[in-house]
């Protein structure tokens, strides 16, 4: 996005992003309310190619009843008291069943039903920085089947993503029919 700060373009354009590298490929995958600008990207061989989807098609063809997969790649965390301060921190989910319960309650915010979880542990741990500290994400890979029961809500829920990280390239829910 041109002269544009990367923090109000996930706010004012919805951008959300998945990066995938594979061993002989990288895929970049975005998704914004406006056509990104990759002239950058392109002029210093980062990426040669670019194909737009429209999802609008897709997700206005969608019914109340309806089951999709969706693919999300995020950090399942719960929030815990924080001893040393007044608000609480995040502490990182790793059993199985409790990330499944995490995703289930985050999905059914948006009136969906999970029929089926799988989880991955995703290839890669996530770095990045907040208020100058280094964090790091140690993200899923979650593959549900869902039931939508209200479209708009599930729309939202693909507008929104999933989780926190969003800025480093987790939350970005992939819809498949």
């Amino acid at each position: 996005f041109k002269d544009i700060d990367t923090d109000v373009a996930r706010k004012e354009y919805g951008v959300l992003y998945d990066l995938n590298i594979g061993s002989n490929k990288v895929e970049l995958i975005v998704q914004s309310k406006c056509e990104p600008d990759y002239s950058k990207l392109l002029e210093s061989g980062m990426i040669t190619q670019i194909k737009t989807i429209e999802m609008e098609n897709f997700l206005n063809n969608l019914n109340s009843g309806d089951t999709v997969r969706i693919e999300v790649l995020s950090e399942a965390y719960k929030k815990v008291p924080n001893l040393n301060s007044k608000n609480s921190r995040r502490r990182v989910i790793t059993n199985y069943e409790e990330k499944e319960a995490w995703i289930t309650k985050k999905i059914s915010k948006y009136n969906c039903e999970v029929k089926k979880v799988d989880i991955t542990k995703a290839s890669n741990n996530i770095y990045g920085y907040k208020k100058n500290m280094k964090i790091k994400y140690f993200p899923s890979k979650f593959c549900c089947i869902v039931k939508i029961n209200d479209v708009d809500a599930f729309k939202t829920m693909i507008k929104d993503g999933i989780g926190s990280g969003k800025a480093y390239g987790m939350g970005m829910i992939k819809v498949f029919k």
